[in-house]
């Protein structure tokens, strides 16, 4: 997922291939969820087109499960959208190999 941008939910999506856009929202959320667990990604409100504060990790899944979460707003209306933000730890494993990223933790 692509968190260099301050990314909103829908905008990282849009960044995946059709493949993996096509994989079921529980398993995109989990491998969201497991880049959040990782430190690597933390996930915001988007307030007022300005970051907003932490979404609590205990919120995420039930956000991660609507459908609506990953969809753009019909009405271009960004406000409480997630955006994902790419940490600095997150910041040195976009940097690794995949042989690398393999032996982190």
């Amino acid at each position: 997922m692509n968190s260099y941008e301050s990314d909103i939910l829908p905008g990282a999506l849009a960044d995946l291939s059709a493949e993996d856009q096509a994989r079921p929202l529980p398993e995109l959320a989990g491998v969201l969820l497991s880049l959040v667990d990782r430190g690597w990604i933390d996930v915001h409100w988007y307030i007022d087109r300005y970051l907003g504060p932490k979404v609590p990790r205990d919120l995420l899944p039930a956000l991660l499960a609507d459908p609506g979460t990953w969809e753009y707003p019909e009405d271009h209306d960004w406000n409480g959208a997630l955006t994902l933000v790419l940490t600095e730890a997150g910041t040195e494993t976009a940097h690794l190999t995949a042989e690398e990223l393999v032996q982190r933790p």
